[in-house]
C-alpha cells in the first residue's frame, strides 16, 4: 500500500498539530514496514525521517523564498497535488491538518483536531478563517476516514456535521517528558538565565491562547505584592500579537516576566520540572498537549475548563472558566496557598503513539 502524507504540517518549527503528526507518522511507518509513505510538501521541511520506507516529495515548482505564501499553497493543494497523487497511484490520502484536495483521485483520510473556525473565528487569520470553513466541509463530505485527536473534537463533528468519527486517537508524548533530576533542570535554567523559581507557560503567541487577558491579570497581582512567582513564557509569535508583545515588555521591565522565545525541545522537560505552576489559559483547544506534558514531569497545572483540556489534564488538575473572574480567582487562590495539588504524572493516560499508529493503521487498511 502506498500512502500519502499532508506534509505542509511539517514545514515550521513543529507544535501541536505538527508534533502530533509528525510522531503518529513514525510509529505507523515503524508499524508497516510493508507500506510506503510518499511524503508530499510545496515547501523545504524542518524535520528529517530516518525510517526507510518515508520519502519526501517536495515540490521543485516551489522555492524557499514562497513558503508564507499562502495562495501559493492553496494552488499546489487543490490543483498540483491531486495529479502527484494520481500519477503515483497513491492508495489513500493522510491529511493530518484537516484538509483534503478540492479533486478527489484517491481515498482520503482525516485528522479533525478542533473547531476554532466554528467557536472563535475572531481568534483567526482571515484567510485561515476562511480556508477552514469552506475547505474543511469540503473534506469532511469527501473523506473515507476520518479520526479526532479528542473525544470532545468529535462531538463537535457530530454537532456541526452529523458525522460520527471513525476513532479517537488521542495525542501521547515522547519519553522524554518525566521528572528531571535537580542538576538537570539547573543547567536548563541556567542555559536560558531564569531563577530558581518561576510559573510557566508554553504557548503560541495568538488571541485563541488567551495570553492578553492572563498576563495582564498576572501583572496586575504582581504590582499589588502578592506572592507570586515571575512568569516564564515559552514559544514564538503567531498572528495579532502586538498587544501580547506589548504586555510582554511591560512584565519584563518589571521582573514579573521572562521570554525565552522558541526553546530547544529536549529542554522542555526539565523547563516543565523546575516549574512550580503550569499555567494553559486558552478560550478553546482541541486538545492540550502541553498539559500532559506537564502532568507528566510532576508539576501542578492551573488550566481553563475546555472539556477538550480535561481530556488531558484528568481529575487532578485545577480549572478555571477562561473569563477575568476565573483567572482572577485561579491566581489568588494560588497565591494564598488555598489550592491542594496532587501530582499523578498522568499516571491515568494510557495512550501512546504506538497504540494510535496501530488504531490509524487499521482504519487505512479498512479501505484496500
Amino acid at each position: 500500500m502506498i500512502v500519502g502524507v499532508d506534509g505542509t504540517v511539517f514545514v515550521d518549527k513543529l507544535t501541536g498539530i505538527g508534533r502530533y503528526c509528525y510522531e503518529l507518522l513514525i510509529e505507523w511507518a515503524k508499524l508497516s514496514p510493508e507500506k510506503t509513505f510518499y511524503i508530499y510538501t510545496p515547501f523545504a521541511l524542518s524535520v528529517t525521517f530516518d525510517n526507510k520506507n518515508i520519502i519526501v516529495k517536495k515540490d521543485s515548482f516551489f522555492s524557499k523564498g514562497n513558503r508564507f505564501n499562502r495562495v501559493k499553497k492553496l494552488i499546489w493543494m487543490h490543483f498540483l497535488l491531486p495529479i502527484y497523487l494520481k500519477k503515483d497511484d497513491v492508495d489513500i490520502f493522510w491529511s493530518g491538518n484537516g484538509i483534503v484536495p478540492f479533486f478527489k483521485t484517491t481515498k482520503l483520510m482525516i485528522t479533525i483536531h478542533d473547531f476554532v473556525y466554528k467557536l472563535f473565528p475572531e481568534t483567526m487569520h482571515p484567510m485561515s478563517y476562511y480556508n477552514r470553513k469552506f475547505f474543511q466541509a469540503i473534506a469532511i463530505n469527501k473523506s473515507d476516514i476520518i479520526f479526532s485527536n479528542s473525544q470532545s473534537t468529535a462531538n463537535e463533528l457530530k454537532i456541526y456535521y452529523n458525522r460520527e468519527v471513525d476513532d479517537v486517537i488521542r495525542p501521547s508524548i515522547s519519553n522524554i517528558f518525566k521528572q528531571k533530576e535537580q542538576n538537570e533542570i539547573k543547567n536548563v535554567i541556567n542555559k536560558y538565565h531564569l531563577p530558581d523559581k518561576y510559573n510557566l507557560i508554553v504557548a503560541t503567541f495568538e488571541p485563541r491562547k488567551n495570553l492578553e487577558l492572563f498576563i495582564s491579570i498576572y501583572i496586575d497581582i504582581l504590582s499589588k505584592n502578592i506572592d507570586l512567582s515571575p512568569l516564564v513564557l515559552v514559544g514564538k509569535s503567531g498572528w495579532k500579537d502586538s498587544s501580547i508583545n506589548e504586555l510582554i515588555k511591560k512584565g519584563i521591565k518589571l521582573n514579573y516576566i521572562l521570554e525565552t522565545g522558541y526553546i530547544d525541545y529536549d529542554d522542555l522537560p526539565s523547563l516543565y520540572s523546575g516549574a512550580d505552576t503550569f499555567f494553559m489559559p486558552s478560550l478553546y483547544e482541541g486538545f492540550g498537549i502541553p498539559i500532559l506534558e506537564a502532568r507528566r514531569c510532576g508539576t501542578s497545572v492551573i488550566c481553563s475548563n475546555v472539556p477538550a483540556m480535561q481530556e488531558a489534564g484528568g481529575e487532578n488538575c485545577i480549572y478555571h472558566i477562561p473569563t477575568k473572574e476565573g483567572i482572577e480567582n485561579a491566581l489568588n487562590s494560588l497565591a494564598n496557598k488555598e489550592i491542594n495539588f496532587i501530582n499523578d504524572y498522568a499516571n491515568d493516560f494510557k495512550e501512546t503513539w504506538k497504540t494510535g499508529a496501530l488504531k490509524v493503521n487499521t482504519l487505512a487498511n479498512s479501505l484496500k
